[in-house]
């Protein structure tokens, strides 16, 4: 594995080594963007790749895509264990994480509203954004992660496939398709 350094940063305690566990780093646009397409799901790929690497880092025997997929009984457990790994470099860290579990859920719920109130539901990534940003601080010494990120070849095809899915939507509501009206 490459060695993963913040060239922003300065700090030779947020430069991982080659036997660390792969970094959990996204820019915060990017993370907001890919949530936007993929309408939420990648918030779950997100969660699996931190259980990840606090199974690798802890040695722990859990299973990382079934806490990703059961994010109403591991949510409040994983934001905590990133807050306390933030703690390590950061003593303010700025979010709470039972109310970021709770607005999670919130937004969940909100999904179910009728039309045109679910569309509120389109901003559930603003809770992630808390503990992506410290995530990225502890990997990083920057909230916002590496300075030269890029988008990976499978970030662009979701992008790509989100976009085409939301034409497809937008057609839908211009051409007057209701998505909860029953089949004909």
């Amino acid at each position: 594995m490459p060695e993963f350094e913040n060239p922003e940063a300065g700090n030779d305690e947020h430069i991982l080594g080659p036997t660390d566990p792969e970094p959990v780093v996204i820019n915060p646009w990017y993370f907001t963007l890919l949530w936007l397409a993929t309408i939420g799901i990648y918030a779950i790929w997100w969660q699996y790749k931190c259980w990840k690497y606090f199974k690798e880092r802890e040695e722990e025997d859990t299973w990382p895509g079934l806490r990703a997929v059961l994010f109403l009984f591991f949510g409040i457990e994983l934001f905590d264990k990133i807050k306390r790994y933030c703690l390590e470099y950061e003593p303010d860290v700025s979010y709470n994480s039972i109310a970021v579990w709770a607005s999670v859920i919130g937004v969940n719920i909100i999904a179910r509203l009728p039309s045109p109130y679910y569309w509120i539901s389109i901003l559930g990534f603003i809770p992630f954004l808390f503990p992506v940003r410290e995530l990225n601080f502890y990997f990083t010494g920057s909230k916002n992660g590496y300075v030269n990120d890029k988008l990976n070849d499978r970030q662009i095809m979701l992008l790509l496939l989100g976009l085409i899915f939301w034409l497809i939507i937008i057609t839908g509501i211009c051409m007057g398709i209701d998505p909860n009206a029953p089949p004909n």
